[in-house]
């Protein structure tokens, strides 16, 4: 039965394609199974689904129709997508804490599933006095810049950064911004990681609240991933850090 079945949504798929490619190119059912070489009955019957036909006789169409036979069966099967669309200003919010200024993160793919491979943000920094940590994590980071000037130290050196830079290192060496030296200043950090639960954890248990304002931005808690950050939380709807503290058991140590 699941083979008959099978078969049947094959023949309605080629059928379906046969007639669009032969609409579209304004052709009839008669001028098409004439140059096939084939009737007018039988050329209906594969539109409609309602008979089987050989590679040989649809090989015959598909050069009719301006196509190759891999064409006909392009689409076939094929599996639904899921991809995450983030349209422009749509990102997920990160801020810090007691002041509008500072460096901003904006979130620009979540809910991945229970295993978060990758971590996407676009971020923005817009005063000059801020004093930044040094990160450090597993995993490979990318930088892009798109914006402003920046001095990035990684290890012993630093670089700098101009709209078009990109620079890619390994996470588990000191790394953090250096200098803002023309603002402001947007880049796009990626960070790779096969291992990071935590922040797994954090994203299932906060990810439907919209935006979150903490201490500590959630780019340095996923940076970072030290269970000493958790009793920095001061989320805006939240009291309870309770669940923060389970999962920091999972943190690559």
């Amino acid at each position: 039965m699941a083979e008959v079945t099978a078969a049947n949504a094959l023949e309605r798929y080629l059928g379906n394609t046969i007639r669009d490619l032969r609409q579209h190119h304004g052709l009839t059912i008669a001028e098409v199974s004439e140059q096939v070489g084939i009737s007018r009955g039988m050329f209906s019957k594969i539109e409609n689904a309602q008979t089987a036909t050989s590679l040989d006789t649809l090989s015959r169409i598909a050069a009719v129709l301006g196509v190759s036979l891999a064409t006909l069966f392009r689409n076939y099967n094929v599996p639904a997508g899921s991809a995450q669309l983030v349209k422009q200003g749509e990102g997920m919010e990160v801020v810090r804490r007691g002041t509008k200024r500072g460096h901003t993160y904006h979130l620009l793919a979540y809910d991945q599933g229970p295993t978060k491979l990758f971590e996407p943000f676009l971020i923005t920094m817009d005063d000059a006095s801020e004093v930044f940590p040094t990160f450090e994590h597993p995993g490979v980071e990318f930088i892009h810049m798109l914006k402003g000037k920046l001095e990035y130290r990684h290890g012993q050196q630093t670089y700098l950064l101009e709209p078009g830079d990109s620079l890619t290192f390994r996470g588990d060496i000191p790394h953090g911004p250096e200098r803002l030296l023309e603002l402001p200043i947007r880049f796009l950090t990626t960070i790779h990681s096969t291992g990071c639960g935590f922040c797994s954890n954090l994203m299932r248990h906060f990810g439907s609240e919209g935006q979150i304002e903490h201490s500590v931005s959630w780019a340095e808690v996923f940076l970072i991933g030290s269970p000493s950050f958790l009793q920095s939380f001061s989320l805006s709807k939240h009291d309870n850090v309770g669940p923060l503290a389970e999962s920091s058991k999972d943190v690559d140590r």
